[in-house]
């Protein structure tokens, strides 16, 4: 089967792994890591399940985002020197996806060494796959800041796409990530949550902001595993001053001019600092 299958060198593989699912490994991917002179893994130890699991006998090195900038430059230099094969692979999906290797292939890059890509699964779109959104068109984000101050302005600024979205998210902070959208798109913005993808307990979560929020906060068991997000994205752009002081005017008969600011917010359909300028005129 080697004679059939043929490893360019100089070169840097960049291999996709299973986010999951240990059979879904391709052929391909399993040929160029039995045959490459050594492996670079995110994390040595979660990687040699899956090459245990296809008997993979190759060399393996730890490559992450703590020696990558250290590491990334050496690394290049050795593989065009000694005429090697090299493959970069992370925990799970394809490297350079919210993982590490940008550094690595940059400098092959640099030094005319062969960048080829061995492609696999992703959380990315294995969820867009289950979307019920129209993602001809979408913004990837990755992970957001850990820090909420941070998040909420990430978020702000994207307050006004119109294209969906899609996120990714750790289990500590889903909760937390959930109650910030909704604060800046509004409850009833739809959102889909996809978690554990691939895996036993695969479960998808649609409806609102709130309604999803609401339901994971009574079920904290389901708040484990790994997430990726489909926020859908804003419909329209009905930002006309005129339109705004027209709700803005058939609220005020009804509150004050702090609520009514508060369900112009909610309803997710004006700007934020259109709705912040028309009611400080009104203050």
């Amino acid at each position: 089967m080697q004679n059939n299958y043929q490893i360019r060198r100089p070169s840097l593989y960049v291999v996709g792994t299973p986010i999951g699912n240990l059979l879904d490994f391709t052929m391909r991917a399993k040929l160029t890591l039995n045959y490459v002179d050594c492996i670079l893994a995110e994390d040595t130890r979660k990687s040699r399940i899956l090459l245990d699991f296809y008997q993979i006998k190759t060399d393996i090195r730890p490559f992450h985002n703590w020696n990558e900038k250290k590491n990334a430059g050496i690394i290049a230099e050795k593989i065009k020197t000694n005429n090697l094969a090299y493959a970069l692979i992370t925990d799970a999906g394809m490297p350079q996806i919210s993982d590490p290797g940008f550094l690595l292939v940059k400098k092959c890059i640099e030094k005319t060494i062969d960048v080829i890509s061995v492609p696999g699964p992703s959380a990315l779109t294995a969820a867009a796959s289950l979307s019920d959104l129209p993602l001809n068109r979408f913004v990837f984000e990755g992970f957001l800041s850990r820090r909420k101050d941070k998040l909420m302005k990430e978020l702000a600024n994207l307050e006004d796409e119109t294209r969906g979205m899609i996120f990714f998210e750790a289990p500590h902070r889903i909760l937390g990530f959930l109650e910030c959208s909704q604060k800046v798109f509004g409850s009833d913005r739809y959102i889909i949550v996809a978690r554990e993808l691939t895996k036993t307990f695969e479960t998808c979560y649609r409806g609102t902001v709130k309604d999803v929020e609401s339901y994971l906060k009574k079920s904290p068991k389901e708040c484990k595993g790994e997430f990726t997000i489909i926020v859908s994205g804003r419909e329209g752009h009905p930002d006309s001053s005129i339109e705004l002081e027209r709700w803005l005017n058939i609220l005020l008969m009804h509150m004050d001019l702090k609520n009514a600011r508060s369900v112009l917010k909610e309803f997710g359909v004006f700007r934020r600092n259109l709705i912040y300028d028309s009611t400080l005129k009104k203050g």
